[in-house]
């Protein structure tokens, strides 16, 4: 969502000056206000945008009569619009605004966010190199946060500490606020603050070759880091070994080095790119080329360098460049190529002076702006000047632009009028579309049941009444009509149970009465069942069992999916053949798997949007209506299990997987 706010405010501020109510100002802006990605976005601003802004800010401030009630909001106001000047350089104005919004935030008890006013006022310091100022200022945070017990930026005070202790050369107190630094992170348990921690201060290290200790330092950050196993934590885990081979470099464990710098290059290498990779690599090879040039490796490492210059040629000059054009002077010389290496000296030479340069630039920037600081009372009488204009330029923008946007208004409501009208009758159309294709369905269902109950349950019947005839003629004993008029019934039973099972389904009217049972005793009870027609066909039943589950389904439906399922196996077995049952228990359900070693057939278990009533012949030619299948799969749904079909590539045959949940707590409520 608080990209989506800021998103919103960006449109609003393209229109430079867009007036806004309190409440959706508050919504845009306030909500994030200490938040990294919000100063970023400000980032992004024209000098324009930012001048819209802070007239919006103005604006609420003198208009909002809430303001003395919303002491919270209102300090939260001065702090946009000391962001605002320190944009446009106004640093006199910012410190204003920053000491105003201290002093709301703090007499009204809102101690973080008033340390937070602290926090930026030290930035502030620091930014225009006052540092001895900033050094106090972060001083004080830190009583202000240990006397409110408030721990959000204390981290960062530490951090900020020591770099200014390091611009001031003092190096002794650089490394205690570093130590501070580890110390608050480590208490807090926060790994992304301790692998930061560790980092900052095993450069410090480095440099003051202290090796040993910074690769130890390292070392604990890469098992933080590693452990996340995060993709984010990729380019992390690649500079933290590039550090730790510069390490070992130093302690002249060239060997060691080597294999880290491998390591490094190839995390670097297998992950996903980001806009510092080319920075990180570069390090990488410009490290790898130290090393190779120590193991007497020259022509390596020279490849090694020309790699590490390549990845930073059309990229800003930093000092890396610097230190690559250094290590890739050696390295031509350890080759015997001296022309090319005055050449790389020239260019080194060169990038040196422009950093120099554009160091004095900065330098001068930041005079300039002490200076503008100097003429305090003159800027501020212009600020209010300034003001003012922007104020009456703000109001005649608003009569404006509350015409337009009048206009506007009315030209997108009656727009929208005509969609929400557009959208009304498509949906209907759809919803009557929809409706017939449901009508023909129910009609095509319709058509095929009748089918069902005009040829496939006729013919069963008419079958019983040429047996009977027979019998009734002295052409058949009874010994043999008891079996076949027994089997002849347990068909049409089966046939009419999947009949009546189907269309409940279709008409969503299954019910459900689940309770444990045991699986095995419902296999043994369809088995008797059928066991006159697997003795017609002479097959032999292998039950495998090493199940201790229950499972948790209704009875009615267990028995008619077994009743299809192993009445299918039976119907395509060969004569003689064998058909194997087997129940396991698995994670958080039984599975039971039946083999037969018959025909072949393929099914997923998904159920048609309306049944079809063509079915293979058996291997004694049963006959089949099709229907038994769709049942299964309505029932084994419906109790929250699964059911598929595969042939079985070694044995021959169709190897049948069939689901059931162990508990009623593994299925979902219905």
């Amino acid at each position: 969502m608080k990209w989506i706010r800021l998103l919103l405010l960006g449109i609003l501020l393209k229109f430079y000056g867009l007036p806004l109510r309190a409440q959706t100002l508050q919504s845009l802006i306030l909500t994030d206000r200490t938040n990294s990605q919000l100063l970023e976005f400000y980032d992004t601003l024209t000098p324009k945008q930012w001048s819209t802004l802070a007239g919006l800010l103005k604006q609420e401030i003198k208009t909002n009569n809430q303001l003395k009630t919303q002491q919270q909001y209102h300090g939260r106001l001065l702090i946009q619009l000391a962001q605002f000047h320190t944009t446009q350089t106004q640093f006199d104005s910012s410190f204003a605004y920053l000491n105003q919004a201290f002093e709301i935030l703090n007499q009204n008890k809102n101690w973080e966010e008033a340390s937070f006013v602290m926090y930026r006022i030290g930035t502030l310091h620091s930014k225009l190199y006052n540092l001895k100022t900033s050094i106090n200022q972060y001083l004080s945070t830190l009583r202000y946060l240990e006397l409110h017990q408030i721990d959000k930026y204390m981290g960062h005070t530490y951090n900020l500490l020591s770099l200014d202790f390091q611009d001031l050369g003092d190096y002794k107190n650089q490394e205690y606020y570093l130590l501070k630094f580890v110390e608050f992170a480590e208490k807090k348990n926060v790994d992304q603050d301790k692998i930061y921690a560790y980092g900052l201060s095993a450069i410090v290290l480095n440099k003051k070759k202290q090796f040993q200790r910074a690769y130890d330092l390292h070392m604990k950050a890469l098992k933080l880091v590693r452990k996340e196993k995060a993709q984010k934590n990729a380019e992390i885990e690649g500079e933290i070994l590039t550090y730790m081979a510069q390490h070992l470099v130093g302690m002249k464990k060239y060997q060691k080095a080597l294999e880290t710098i491998n390591l490094a290059g190839k995390t670097f290498l297998q992950k996903s790119p980001t806009p510092n990779r080319n920075f990180d690599i570069s390090k990488l090879y410009q490290v790898k080329a130290e090393i190779l040039l120590a193991l007497k490796q020259p022509q390596k490492a020279l490849l090694s360098a020309k790699q590490s210059r390549h990845l930073l040629v059309g990229l800003p000059p930093r000092q890396q460049f610097l230190d690559v054009l250094r290590i890739l002077t050696h390295t031509l010389k350890a080759t015997g190529q001296y022309k090319e290496a005055l050449e790389v000296y020239e260019e080194m030479h060169k990038t040196d002076s422009l950093l120099k340069k554009e160091n004095d630039l900065a330098t001068i920037k930041t005079v300039e702006a002490k200076f503008q600081i100097d003429k305090k009372e003159k800027e501020k009488e212009l600020f209010r000047k300034t003001l003012e204009i922007k104020e009456l330029e703000l109001e005649k923008e608003k009569r404006e632009n509350s015409l337009y946007w009048g206009i506007v208004g009315v030209g997108l409501f009656l727009l929208f009028v005509m969609l929400g009208s557009y959208y009304q009758v498509n949906r209907l159309n759809r919803a009557l579309s929809e409706r017939s294709k449901q009508l023909q369905s129910l009609n095509d269902t319709k058509d095929k049941l009748f089918g069902i109950l005009g040829h496939d349950l006729r013919r069963p019947l008419a079958d019983m009444n040429n047996t009977l005839q027979l019998a009734e003629h002295n052409l058949m004993s009874t010994h043999l009509l008891i079996p076949l008029l027994r089997k002849k019934l347990t068909l049409l039973d089966n046939l009419l149970t999947n009949l009546l099972y189907w269309a409940l389904s279709q008409q969503s009217a299954l019910r459900m009465n689940p309770r444990p049972l045991v699986l095995l005793d419902s296999i043994n009870d369809v088995l008797t069942h059928l066991e006159g027609m697997i003795k017609e066909k002479e097959l032999k039943v292998l039950l495998f069992d090493s199940s201790q589950n229950l499972i948790y389904v209704d009875e009615n439906h267990l028995t008619i999916i077994l009743s299809n399922l192993i009445h299918n196996a039976t119907k395509f077995s060969l004569p003689g053949g064998d058909i194997q049952v087997t129940i396991t228990d698995e994670t958080s359900h039984v599975l039971c798997t039946i083999h037969n070693t018959g025909q072949r057939f393929e099914w997923d278990g998904e159920i048609a949007s309306s049944f079809n009533t063509t079915s293979s012949m058996g291997t004694s030619n049963e006959k089949g209506t099709g229907l038994g299948l769709l049942v299964c799969a309505e029932l084994v749904k419906l109790n929250k299990g699964t059911v598929k079909a595969y042939p079985n590539p070694t044995e021959g045959g169709t190897i049948l997987e069939l689901t059931f949940p162990t508990t009623k707590s593994d299925r979902v409520s219905l």
